[in-house]
């Protein structure tokens, strides 16, 4: 598994934490975090297969778009083990996101919304 972490341009640095990823092809499945309320907005491009995930209110089994932003803020949600994940990802510094999309926070809040 490779796993990567580096700072934004400069221009970026004001609202982007970081850019970072994941990139792996295992013959077995591996677990993946769940993800927690209040842990930010991140931007995830994925290459080949998109994130399967349940939360906490239903547990039914979705999956992700290939390019969607992740703002979870009430609830958790349960990515679903993989045996392949590989992605980009951008982290919004806190309060930054409103400068990149019109959409207030509290419609995007606690789904994967699809960048289309």
């Amino acid at each position: 598994m490779h796993i990567f972490h580096t700072l934004s341009v400069a221009k970026l640095h004001p609202f982007v934490d970081r850019l970072w990823g994941w990139n792996y092809n295992l013959p077995q499945a591996l677990p993946l975090p769940s993800l927690m309320p209040g842990t930010g907005t991140e931007m995830f491009f994925h290459f080949g297969h998109a994130f399967c995930y349940t939360r906490q209110d239903d547990h039914q089994a979705r999956q992700c778009a290939s390019a969607h932003l992740l703002c979870m803020r009430r609830e958790t949600m349960h990515l679903q083990p993989s045996h392949s994940d590989n992605f980009i990802a951008v982290r919004f510094k806190i309060g930054a996101l409103h400068r990149f999309t019109p959409i207030p926070t509290d419609l995007l809040a606690d789904q994967s919304v699809p960048l289309d």
